[in-house]
């Protein structure tokens, strides 16, 4: 590009806000074995879920931000998954998540 707003100009977290506004834009799912929430701030995105099982909840985040990342790349953009966080909470073995190439532990 050779146009656009200096890094660190006040304007530069509103833009980039909007330019990917879609991609995390507050989304709900709720059934009687579902509740889902997509959020984000600026950059940072969140994928709330809760489910009766961890394997269920474990499927759910994983196809959530798999169309998060459909959206990204439709943009030109994706996700690096070194910068993905897990966090199960709750009793149980929570194990790992594997997104793409990457085994997140529970943290």
């Amino acid at each position: 590009m050779n146009k656009g707003v200096p890094q660190r100009s006040p304007l530069s977290p509103f833009l980039f806000g909007v330019y990917v506004a879609d991609m995390f834009n507050p989304r709900f799912k709720t059934r009687i074995d579902l509740c889902q929430m997509v959020t984000s701030y600026v950059d940072d995105g969140v994928i709330p879920v809760s489910t009766n099982s961890i394997k269920k909840t474990k499927s759910e985040v994983i196809s959530c931000l798999k169309e998060c990342k459909d959206i990204a790349r439709k943009r030109g953009m994706d996700f690096s998954e070194r910068k993905m966080d897990w966090m199960g909470i709750g009793k149980g073995n929570w194990g790992q998540l594997e997104i793409g190439s990457r085994k997140l532990e529970m943290a």
